[in-house]
């Protein structure tokens, strides 16, 4: 009797010491099927930091562990919801005219042709159409309610900062290609910004989106339909609206409908609102388009996210809900 007894304490040790090798390999992280990123494009980050705390909502994702998890760890509760923190992010107090700069009134043409034309402290009442290269709009305001920023030619590089753009309630940001936008405050549009290629935003606040009254319309504040070597960064994207039972397709709508996309940083932004907040259209000439320590807000239809693991989109883990710090996607 007191050898079997024996016996089956020995096979009793051995079976958890098994069971524990076992455990402990369903346990791993899976790191090794997790794509790395690509060299960003230029003029951006020159490291991935999807394990780096930081971004718009400062938290990166953090290493996962490979330490087999114990008998007693597997038995314990999940942790509670850990919250991004809360960051000073663009809006009232970082955005447009900043403090103290009276404007002027703007008298000059609103079809700009002279290169390197700068218009610094001015109420500009119409809508730009910028066909000179080097154009610089600083500390300025800008009233339109049609298509705001029309840049014809291509070869056109043009620089708006420290200012606001108001929409008019039926506004339409425009823009496509060339353009940089730095600590702008967006606002009363019904569209926002085009991004094709050469596009910085950066530091900047996109709110008060207004319907277009149409059940037709599908409103997104920000949307690509192709281009390369843009950069969104550090900005807040809210596609939400104080009317009643409006709502908007997206905070940003991504497709290569006209020409292929590629080469686009989209990093530490907030983002909020729409049906998905980011629509990503199934197009196959998209490549390179990296998404990184984005933080989501609590509104949305549908997701945070469509089509994250479409070919050409890199979604990190870094993509977070600000309610609890859980991966979008």
């Amino acid at each position: 009797m007191i050898v079997v007894i024996v016996v089956v304490v020995l096979l009793g040790v051995a079976g958890v010491a098994f069971g524990g090798r076992f455990l402990g390999d369903s346990g791993a992280s899976g790191d090794e099927y997790r794509l790395e990123s690509p060299i960003p494009p230029s003029g951006s980050a020159s490291s991935p930091r999807a394990t780096e705390p930081g971004g718009a909502g400062g938290l990166g994702a953090s290493p996962e562990s490979t330490v087999p998890p114990t008998a007693s760890s597997l038995a314990s509760p999940a942790p509670a919801p850990v919250p991004v923190p809360v960051v000073s992010r663009p809006g009232e107090g970082n955005t447009g005219v900043p403090d103290g700069v009276t404007l002027a009134k703007y008298t000059g043409p609103l079809r700009i042709t002279t290169a390197g034309t700068v218009i610094d402290g001015k109420q500009i009442d119409g809508c730009l159409d910028i066909r000179a290269r080097d154009v610089v709009i600083k500390r300025s305001k800008l009233t339109c309610g049609d298509i705001m920023i029309k840049i014809e030619q291509k070869t056109a590089n043009l620089t708006i900062e420290d200012s606001e753009i108001d929409g008019a309630n039926t506004g339409f940001v425009a823009g496509y290609w060339n353009f940089t936008l730095l600590r702008v405050n967006v606002h009363n549009i019904q569209e926002g910004p085009r991004v094709g290629s050469n596009v910085i935003i950066e530091d900047s606040w996109f709110h008060g989106m207004r319907s277009a009254n149409s059940d037709e319309a599908h409103q997104d504040l920000m949307q690509s339909n192709g281009g390369s070597n843009s950069t969104i960064r550090n900005n807040v994207f809210d596609a939400t609206s104080t009317e009643a039972g409006v709502s908007f397709n997206a905070a940003f709508q991504v497709g290569a409908e006209f020409e292929p996309l590629e080469n686009i940083l989209v990093e530490d932004n907030w983002f909020n609102g729409g049906g998905y907040t980011i629509n990503i259209r199934n197009d196959p000439d998209i490549s390179n388009v990296l998404f990184r320590n984005n933080v989501f807000g609590p509104r949305h239809s549908y997701g945070g996210v469509s089509r994250a693991d479409s070919k050409g989109i890199i979604w990190e883990s870094s993509n977070v809900y600000e309610a609890d710090g859980k991966p979008v996607w």
